[in-house]
């Protein structure tokens, strides 16, 4: 009997969470007027989200995982981002870019293939987000190996 109390109460929980916080889609429309800005130690960039999301979920894990959890991050970052009026810097107390540069560098001979994976992984969730009562949620995310 007390399995079943149990059994139970986790089913409300999830239902609870579920019903507290939901993916919501961007509009599509004004996606392409989302700019970053990224504040370096050197400058400060202007990039468009999406390309954006690019240098951010390759400096944040590695293009190893899977692509779902690419996709997991994809959102988080992208919410993230915007939970912050599309103002970070590129650090770890925000969000870490590589610019292409640096991701060419790194990946050499599979720059294609991995470059390739992030995209897909962007676009599977394109313009998805987490909210809250209509409010993006604080996307905070961690990488722990």
């Amino acid at each position: 009997m007390k399995t079943i109390y149990v059994k139970l109460i986790f089913i409300c929980l999830c239902l609870f969470m579920i019903s507290c916080i939901h993916e919501q889609s961007m509009d599509k429309k004004e996606s392409k007027e989302y700019i970053v800005e990224v504040k370096t130690e050197e400058e400060t960039m202007h990039i468009e989200l999406e390309e954006y999301l690019i240098g951010v979920i390759a400096g944040e894990m590695p293009v190893s995982f899977d692509e779902e959890a690419l996709k997991a991050q994809a959102v988080a970052s992208r919410t993230f981002v915007l939970s912050r009026n599309l103002k970070v810097d590129n650090t770890t107390s925000s969000q870490v870019y590589l610019d292409n540069d640096t991701l060419l560098q790194q990946w050499g001979n599979n720059y294609d293939e991995y470059m390739s994976k992030i995209k897909q992984a962007i676009n599977d969730t394109s313009y998805e987000v987490m909210t809250y009562d209509g409010n993006y949620i604080s996307a905070l995310f961690f990488f722990m190996q």
